[in-house]
């Protein structure tokens, strides 16, 4: 408030014009009939917020503020009717746009600014250009960034102190640049998220093992992932992400998903498998709602239970992750690279993923407390951080420890192909003699 009345000049907000100004009340009226207010976020909680009808706000220390609050206030913005342009700007623009009410469309705006966190602060998800998710949903936003030594009113002994803190420090408060958090738990590197062509992932999928991981959601949202596994590498190619309250949605949602694919197999969160509620007699679990098979139902999902050991899980993601020198990117063919890869979603094809990549990014470690200045993380995952999508990740990347290569696909019982693999290695095995014994080729002579 100090700073904006240092470049708002008084006569804008004459007593005698009808302009009034109450630093107490954090409320000022210009001549014009506009009305600015002052608001410190800490102090008002969301009701309030929702009561307002404001045209455009302006948030300083946007870093200090729940992405909650903004995103409230971000729908607020555009509803102050008394709006209007100034006879200068109808002069110049005539036909200025009209509403359907016909009162002039002005623009609002949401402005803020910050001092950089790290990468999984929700500024940098939503407007840094660099995030998968801006890219997909948050494009009519503008970013800029501004370093310090680029501001011509600051005394150089000013900016040559600011320079001379912790490098990690300067990197924030000097240059403005976003760093990757210690309480990071995976680090996905660019040149794991891919976007190949449509017939380069459906060749893929031809040839490789293929797997869904899924974990069911009571409240939250039910996730089911699809994976591929080729030649020691794997890949993320599409993932299901939605709210139902009924089994019967998500059965027959993946079951379409999945038209066309044969799996080695699926892994599921072990928690499902757990009897809880009794029906029909006995007791029944959620894995038990989705392979239960009734005329009425959708066709049926069978699960086997993952392995929860979250650190071990961990250790395995990140070794995927990682640069390898054992590894050959797929598609730019340099080494070393990651053995594993998310496909990203494109209007190009029909596969992907999204909130897989951004939920695995976003985990991060529980803060201990601060030793020197430095802040300390413990091992356990925030459980504030959503993790529908992520748990689904370790639920495969668990099934893995056993068999780091794909495995020989084996046709089903019953099926041409295993009976005629049962014929060939009987004949293999021995012969019939004229009167009907089978005799092992071992008992024969020459």
């Amino acid at each position: 408030m100090k700073t904006f009345f240092k470049v708002c000049p008084p006569e804008l907000y004459d007593p005698k014009k009808g302009g009034r100004r109450s630093d107490l009340d954090g409320y000022l009226r210009l001549i014009n009939g506009s009305e600015v207010i002052f608001v410190h976020l800490d102090e008002f909680d969301e009701d309030y917020l929702r009561g307002l009808e404001l045209n455009s706000a302006f948030l300083d220390q946007a870093e200090e503020l729940p992405e909650g609050t903004v995103d409230v206030l971000d729908t607020r913005l555009g509803r102050w009717d008394m709006s209007i342009p100034s006879k200068a700007l109808l002069e110049t623009t005539p036909n200025w746009t009209r509403n359907e009410v016909g009162r002039y469309e002005v623009p609002a705006y949401l402005c803020l600014t910050c001092n950089p966190e790290d990468e999984l602060h929700w500024i940098y998800r939503k407007y840094h250009p660099n995030s998968l998710e801006h890219k997909n949903h948050y494009k009519d936003y503008s970013y800029f960034e501004v370093a310090t030594d680029q501001n011509p009113l600051l005394p150089p002994e000013t900016v040559r102190i600011m320079k001379s803190r912790d490098p990690a420090w300067v990197k924030r408060f000097v240059y403005g640049l976003w760093g990757i958090s210690e309480a990071t738990v995976h680090y996905i590197l660019p040149e794991s998220i891919i976007d190949p062509p449509q017939e380069w992932i459906e060749n893929l999928l031809k040839k490789a093992n293929l797997v869904r991981a899924f974990d069911h959601g009571e409240s939250a949202p039910t996730c089911c992932t699809w994976w591929a596994s080729w030649k020691g590498q794997y890949y993320a190619y599409r993932e299901y992400y939605e709210s139902s309250p009924y089994i019967s949605d998500h059965r027959k949602n993946i079951t379409d998903m999945s038209a066309g694919e044969t799996y080695n197999y699926s892994v599921a969160d072990p928690s499902i498998f757990k009897k809880q509620a009794k029906k029909m007699g006995g007791f029944w679990s959620v894995a038990d709602e989705y392979s239960d098979i009734r005329p009425d139902t959708p066709p049926a999902l069978h699960f086997m239970p993952g392995d929860n050991n979250e650190l071990a899980t961990r250790n395995r993601i990140n070794e995927y992750l990682r640069l390898s020198n054992s590894s050959v990117h797929p598609i730019t063919g340099e080494s070393p690279a990651p053995q594993l890869y998310f496909i990203q979603k494109s209007p190009n094809h029909n596969y992907g993923v999204e909130t897989l990549i951004i939920e695995t990014r976003a985990q991060k470690r529980v803060k201990l407390g601060t030793l020197n200045g430095k802040d300390i993380y413990g091992e356990e995952r925030d459980s504030n951080v959503p993790d529908h999508s992520y748990d689904t990740f370790r639920y495969y990347a668990a099934s893995h420890a056993g068999f780091p290569h794909e495995a020989q696909r084996k046709p089903p019982d019953g099926s041409f192909l295993a009976r005629r693999n049962q014929l060939r290695a009987l004949k293999n095995s021995g012969v019939y003699n004229r009167y009907g014994d089978f005799v092992p080729r071992s008992h024969l002579r020459g």
